[in-house]
Order: structure tokens, then C-alpha cells, then sequence
């Protein structure tokens, strides 16, 4: 009685053939056209749960921005840091 291991193992190599058959052409070579296909399509899916995953969260994190007042928060820092540097380029033109 073969273990559960071993069936899983040749189960991985059935799907493993079966998905090598698919790039094979009736001679023998290799079918870069279907290749070139799966690959594409592969491609896309990344492409859509890229812009899925971390989407969705920059959209969260967008709408507490807005929410928490976060663009005069942002204007009131950009203002302090240029009061700032203004005062440590008096100091320093100064020496």
C-alpha cells in the first residue's frame, strides 16, 4: 500500500507532465507560443493583485487622510520646515 506521501508525490509528477505536454509541440520542441501565452496570462493576474491588494489599502489609508485633516497637517509642516530652513540659513550665512 503505497504511504500518502507517495501518492502525492506522483500526483505532483501526473500534473507536472500534464502541464509539460502543454509546451510540447507534436515533434517534440518546444510550443513557445503557448508559452508566451500562459505567460502573459500569468503576468496579468500579478498585475490585477498588485493593483487589488495594495490598492485597496492605499484607498483606506487615503480616505483617513482626508478625514484626519491630513492635507493642512501636511501644509502646516511643509510651512514650518521652510520657517526652519530660512533660520538655519541665517545662522549659517551668518558664521
Amino acid at each position: 500500500m503505497p504511504s500518502a506521501a507517495a501518492s502525492r508525490a506522483s500526483w505532483t509528477k501526473k500534473v507536472i507532465d500534464e502541464r509539460r505536454a502543454l509546451y510540447t509541440r507534436a515533434d517534440g520542441g518546444f510550443n513557445a507560443d503557448a508559452f508566451a501565452a500562459d505567460l502573459s496570462s500569468a503576468r496579468s493576474k500579478v498585475a490585477l493583485s498588485l493593483a487589488i491588494f495594495p490598492g485597496s489599502l492605499n484607498l483606506v489609508f487615503l480616505v483617513g487622510f482626508f478625514k484626519a485633516d491630513g492635507v493642512s497637517a501636511a501644509l502646516d509642516a511643509y510651512e514650518l520646515f521652510l520657517q526652519q530652513a530660512s533660520a538655519n540659513l541665517a545662522l549659517w550665512s551668518g558664521m
